[in-house]
């Protein structure tokens, strides 16, 4: 048997194990929950005005 033959094996390496959040976006972590809050704020006052004018019989 050749050496061209020979199975290749991946190095042996000791890679930490993955952590969450990745390195360098803890602080969107924390940031995320008041992103989301304004987000649904937009969205209601967005949407309430369009709820309203279709749920509310105005003259044509």
């Amino acid at each position: 048997m050749s050496d061209r033959d020979a199975p290749r094996s991946a190095p042996m390496t000791s890679l930490p194990p993955l952590s969450w959040p990745p390195p360098g976006l803890e602080r969107l972590q924390g940031s995320i929950w008041r992103v989301i809050g304004v987000s649904w704020i937009g969205s209601l006052v967005l949407v309430l005005p369009l709820l309203w004018a279709l749920a509310v019989e105005q003259p044509f």
